[in-house]
């Protein structure tokens, strides 16, 4: 467990961040519970936390509030993660505010044309979704398709940037 955790609440819930020297590992938000949150991490304060971090939070702040952010300029720590899945990650993150792309397409942006299943299930371990934006790909039919926390929370950000 991190002690590298800054935990917040705003209007719609308890939301934590975490992160490496490289960048940010981790976002959980919307969560009903401070607890569940920070799942026992011991939270740093935000004050002590790199700029980056700091960034973050102000930007996910404008964010759940409807406005627009590129979230492009804030590092994320990948290591995590095979090299399938920091491809697809990668290519999820130059899927523009308000826009989104198939699996599909996805795929074939990450560099493995045919493979949208595997990217489905690469974006489903995403550990920073918003940051890297996988709420942003639907299958091809125009449906929703899934999301690691919920489809419902997938709709509500979709909402979020039609605004």
């Amino acid at each position: 467990m991190s002690d590298n955790i800054y935990v917040w609440q705003n209007a719609s819930g308890w939301n934590a961040v975490e992160w490496s020297a490289c960048g940010l590992t981790k976002l959980r938000f919307w969560l009903p519970e401070k607890s569940e949150a920070a799942r026992g991490a011991r939270a740093a304060p935000l004050d002590g936390a790199p700029s980056f971090v700091r960034s973050a939070v102000r930007m996910l702040e404008h964010y759940f509030k409807g406005e627009v952010a590129d979230f492009d300029v804030l590092p994320v720590d990948m290591t995590g993660g095979s090299r399938f899945q920091i491809a697809v990650w990668t290519a999820a993150r130059e899927i523009p505010y308000g826009h989104t792309v198939s699996y599909g397409e996805a795929a074939l942006m990450a560099g493995a044309p045919g493979a949208s299943r595997a990217t489905g299930s690469a974006l489903g371990c995403n550990p920073v979704p918003i940051i890297v934006p996988c709420h942003r790909v639907i299958r091809s039919d125009g449906s929703l398709g899934g999301f690691s926390i919920g489809v419902d929370i997938k709709i509500k950000l979709l909402a979020l940037e039609r605004r």
